[in-house]
């Protein structure tokens, strides 16, 4: 193999291909807060998103209540930069974030945070992001509960220690080839600490949230995460 196709290959990929009821942490997944508390399980069907590779294959995470947080490693990256992509449907939401990375060890360090913020109706709602713990950013669109989008979320590693940056993508139709040159939330940085992402995360924070994620693929390109076939 040449590295160059070695480099090419996903980092992670998690389809939830389990039958409904299945708990993660039986699955490869690790518990990291509240352990078997209202334990992250599979429902099914999962979630379909047209042109996406990754689409209609299993079932899906099921994050519906403030209990078990669940994480799932990697290989551990300190340059260059991290795409995650994952389908999301919302279908009951308290503002919050669901979806994080985390070193190897997940500890207290949580960062690029995806989350959910209120929109201007009960019908809708904007996706979040945060580089750690500072206030988030909000979309400037809003989204449907209900509907199943395509999220990609990245962590660009920058030289020096204060400057890694964080961007969100979200897609409701036609999937770019190309990772877009204007993200759904652009990308910035904060004065916060630089991480070496290792590791998945799934949060559940309150029991009004019923949000579901399927078809999670990290890489180190936008091809790899969001277009390439399986």
């Amino acid at each position: 193999f040449s590295m160059q196709s070695l480099n090419s290959q996903p980092l992670l990929l998690e389809n939830f291909d389990y039958p409904a009821g299945t708990v993660l942490t039986t699955v490869g997944w690790t518990a990291h807060s509240g352990a078997a508390d209202d334990a992250v399980d599979v429902v099914t069907p999962g979630l379909s998103f047209t042109g996406y590779p990754l689409s209609n294959i299993g079932g899906a995470a099921f994050l519906d209540n403030n209990g078990e947080d669940v994480n799932k490693t990697f290989v551990t990256q300190t340059s260059g930069a991290v795409y995650v992509a994952s389908m999301v449907k919302v279908d009951a939401f308290f503002a919050g974030y669901f979806l994080h990375l985390g070193q190897t060890t997940v500890g207290t360090t949580l960062f690029a945070r995806v989350g959910i913020a209120a929109g201007s109706n009960s019908t809708s709602f904007k996706f979040s992001l945060a580089k750690a713990s500072e206030t988030a950013v909000q979309s400037a669109s809003e989204y449907n509960i209900g509907s199943t989008y395509l999220v990609v979320f990245k962590y660009h590693i920058i030289d020096g220690t204060t400057n890694d940056e964080v961007s969100l993508f979200v897609m409701d139709g036609a999937i770019p080839t190309d990772e877009p040159t204007t993200a759904t939330i652009p990308a910035f940085a904060t004065t916060g600490a630089d991480y070496a992402p290792g590791a998945i995360a799934l949060r559940q924070y309150n029991d009004a949230q019923d949000i579901k994620v399927d078809g999670i693929r990290i890489a180190t390109s936008w091809a790899d995460a969001v277009t390439a076939a399986i």
